[in-house]
């Protein structure tokens, strides 16, 4: 799953084709699939507002 969320942020269609593929073989329904989907969108949204309105690190995330 982690693999098919890189690829699908890093736009590789033979990626997306192939590890969605294997998460099928595993077992990844298409309920599964949807509410991973809505996961990872969120995600991908979420960086380009943050990287849009340039927002801070917080200092509590700042390394040490």
């Amino acid at each position: 799953m982690i693999y098919l969320a890189v690829s699908m942020a890093n736009q590789c269609d033979y990626c997306i084709n192939s590890h969605g593929y294997m998460a099928r073989q595993k077992g990844l329904t298409d309920e599964m699939f949807g509410e991973f989907m809505a996961v990872v969108l969120a995600a991908q949204k979420g960086n380009k507002i943050a990287t849009a309105y340039r927002v801070p690190v917080d200092a509590a995330f700042e390394e040490k």
